[in-house]
Parts: C-alpha cells; structure tokens; sequence
C-alpha cells in the first residue's frame, strides 16, 4: 500500500511538473519578440487607400535576413488596436482577398468599396528561423473617403470683427492626402436651397455682397451686414489620396504610387455671426486670508450669444506685465445675451502675500504670463473682437495684526510678542469646572497600568 501510495505521488508530481514545463513553452512562444539571428532590414510601411479604392493589389512588405537557417513568414492581422492578433489566411475579412501570407511581402486586393471595413486594421509579421523568432513592427491601413473624412474642418460659426471676413475650409489628415478643388456654396436660412458661387454671380447673388477667391480654401465676403446672418455656408472639396505600394527588397526599396481622387466631400457648414464682447467688473473682495471671496459682473456687450462655461482666471498680480499667479478659476453656469449681465461670486486661494486681485473673463489661466490683451489669442474657443475690456482689478488687505509688512496668515508671530503662534496655539484640556475641582479624570487617562487606579473623584483645590 505505502509503494502505490508513493507511485502515485510520483507520478502526480510528474504530471504536474510536465503541466507547468507545457505552460512555460506556451508562455515563451507567445512573447519571444527577439531574435538575434535575424535582422529586419526594411520595416513594412502603413497604407492609405480611398474607400473606393478595388481591384488592384496592395501589399505589405518587409526584407530580413538570416544567420540561423531559412526564414519563415506568418502575416497577422489585428481589428483592435494591437491587442489580439490573427494569423492571416485567404479569405479572412470579408470582400478581401489575402495571398502570399506565408512571404515577404503580403498583397490584398478587394471588391468595390469593401476597403472601408479594413480601415484602422493593424498588421504584422511574425518571422521565424530554426532558431526564434521576431515581429516586424506594426503597421496601419488607413481608410479615407465622402464618409471617413472626419480631418475636413469648418467652424460652426463663423465670428467677423469687421465687414470682410474669410471663411476657410480645412483638412487636417495624412501627409499623404491633399485638398485639390474648391466650389463654395450659400444657402439662406437651414432649409433653403444651395446655390453654388461663380463668377457668374459673386456679385449679384446677395444685395450689397461681393464673394470672392470661391474656388480656394479661403473664401472672402465683402461688404457683410447683419441681414448676412441668415446665410448658411459650405464647401464641395476634392481630395486627393496618393496610396503608395512599398515593396521591400535585398536591393532597396521600390514604391508604386497611385492617386485616387474622391469628389464631391462636403465640409461642415457654417454660419456668420458678430462675436460676443465680454467685459468684468469687481463689485467687492471679501478676505478672509488666505482665502478672498470675489464678486464681479460679467457683461456681454457684443452681437453674440455669451454662452454658459465661459471661464474667468483670477491673479494675485497684473497678468499683462509681470509674473502672476493664477490663484482661482471660475465658470458661468449660464449664458449671457447680447446687451445684459451677470453678477458671479468667486473664491480663490492667496499663495504669497498681495494687495491685489486681477480677473480676466474669457480667460482658463492657461497662457504664460504676461500676456497682451491687445494682441491675445484667446485660450478658449470664444472669440471676440477685442479683448482689452476683458479685464479689471481691485484691492484689499488681509488682517495684520502687528503691523508690520507681514500679514498674519503668512507671519509666524502675528503679535509680535516674541512667542510663536505656533506656540501660543497650543491648546491644553480643560480639566478645571467653575467650582475649582478637578473632574472626569478618566477620561484623559490612558488605561497602562499606571492609570489603572484612575476613578472619579472630586478634590477641592485653591483658585490660583
């Protein structure tokens, strides 16, 4: 009995010693990503295509070398930024057809507009000798067309300080991708109908206007009232997208390049309106040192709406010549129309001793101080005409007791009397009643051995 019951230890501990010595050869597979013995000379590049982009055959390339016997290829594919990875085969993602999976260079081809599903996809390859193996590093296929192109910006509104402004199409993509045509459109009011801007009528089309440079990225409009604020805007842009195949060799590198251009892409549309006009004003500062409560009114004397979250930074000092500090910041909760007001209260926290407080409306307390309002570029995304009513300052003192240049929260002996406040703050229990005796002992005795004995008792004492 006792020699099965220790064949049966031993073969269990076996059991369990191959279990763990399969679990470290799995765990090693999966996470060698070094190998000496080969060298990746050319690193596979991303790829941009169009989502219309078929037919012909695209690819992923790499050239390696070998010290440790001949080279093997696995191709993998990722849909979730890198986190899980597939080995790639034939048919895998649906309207795409992979080959060459098991070489050098992977090539794809793809039905009509089934390119789109693959946008974001990451791809590697793993390669392996007789030895180990490594991975390439990873690259991306990057999608774009009428429906991805999300890099194609124009502001919502569009706010004018003077009678010419210029509204101006974007597109903030791939370096590999540009704006190549231009057709400016109007409309008046969100539901009326598009009219595409010419020579033909640029000067005709609105009463008073005159549209010039429609067929860039930057259109001009001269001689805008406020009859203009009905009027809608958009641009129909084309793009160019040049898809470049990298084939990677013990030579060097060959590059194909294709250009695809995807017409009629519509920007956002925009709206022109006069900015809002913020101004401040202090009403009263309340101390309480180190901390100061600020009342003010903030007041919208522009054409545009002040809207809720507009931010005020507080200062201990000018911001505009010299090195504040941003001691508070503040947030309407409301918005403000054109022509009225509004009275807030804000607190903020002294960090070194100061007579004065400086608040700034539209304003995070983000720019490097100082700064010139006369020549700021706001650091929120209201803009304004003119941004040198934005600011306004008061005084006030906190509590100095002895009368010297240090105020009390920052003076260590605010009454001067040769004691610390530190010390003079020291606080001891209040063990006497008004009747003399000394009472509740037990309750600021510890319970050691030596305080064991503590009871009440009452023991008259002579006042001192």
């Amino acid at each position: 009995m006792t020699n099965l019951s220790s064949n049966y230890v031993l073969s269990r501990s076996r059991l369990i010693i191959f279990i763990l010595f399969v679990h470290f050869l799995v765990y090693a597979s999966a996470t060698a990503q070094t190998c000496s013995s080969i060298n990746i000379v050319r690193q596979p590049t991303s790829f941009d295509a169009w989502t219309g982009y078929s037919g012909t055959a695209n690819n992923f390339s790499i050239y390696a070398t070998s010290t440790g016997g001949a080279l093997i290829y696995q191709w993998e594919r990722s849909t979730d930024n890198g986190a899980n990875w597939t080995p790639v085969a034939a048919n895998l993602d649906a309207g795409t057809t992979y080959s060459s999976f098991n070489a050098a260079t992977l090539y794809y081809t793809n039905s009509s507009g089934s390119i789109t599903a693959l946008d974001g996809f990451k791809y590697r390859v793993k390669v392996s000798n007789s030895t180990c193996f490594t991975y390439s590093n990873v690259v991306t296929l990057r999608v774009f067309g009428p429906t991805f192109y999300t890099g194609l910006f124009l502001p919502a509104t569009t706010n004018y300080c003077s009678p010419s402004p210029t509204l101006s199409v974007q597109l903030k993509s791939s370096t590999n991708s540009s704006l190549t045509a231009f057709s400016w459109e109007r409309r008046v009011g969100s539901s009326g109908s598009w009219v595409t801007i010419t020579s033909s009528n640029a000067t005709t089309l609105d009463a008073g206007m005159a549209y010039t440079n429609f067929n860039t990225a930057n259109l001009r409009i001269d001689g805008v009232t406020s009859s203009a604020q009905s009027f809608q805007y958009r641009c129909r842009v084309t793009i160019s997208v040049v898809s470049k195949n990298v084939i990677q060799t013990s030579s060097g590198s060959t590059t194909n390049s294709n250009t695809n251009t995807i017409n009629g892409v519509y920007s956002p549309i925009t709206s022109l309106a006069p900015p809002a006009d913020a101004q401040i004003a202090i009403n009263s500062v309340t101390t309480n040192c180190p901390r100061i409560t600020i009342s003010a009114t903030i007041s919208n004397t522009g054409s545009y709406l002040l809207p809720a979250g507009t931010s005020v930074a507080v200062y201990d000092a000018n911001p505009t010549s010299g090195a504040a500090n941003l001691i508070g910041t503040y947030q309407t909760t409301v918005s403000i129309a054109t022509g009225a007001s509004l009275t807030v209260t804000m607190t903020a926290n002294l960090v070194a001793s100061s007579t004065n407080v400086f608040v700034v409306v539209n304003d995070k307390g983000t720019t490097a101080r100082p700064f010139n309002l006369s020549s700021w570029t706001p650091n929120t995304d209201i803009n304004e005409c003119s941004y040198s009513n934005n600011i306004d300052s008061e005084t006030f003192a906190c509590l100095n007791t002895d009368g010297d240049s240090i105020v009390d929260f920052f003076d260590i002996d605010d009454d001067n009397d040769g004691v610390l406040d530190s010390d003079e703050n020291c606080e001891l229990p209040n063990l006497l009643t008004s009747d003399g005796s000394f009472e509740n002992l037990i309750s600021v005795a510890s319970s050691d051995a030596f305080n064991s004995n503590v009871v009440n008792r009452q023991h008259k004492v002579d006042r001192i």
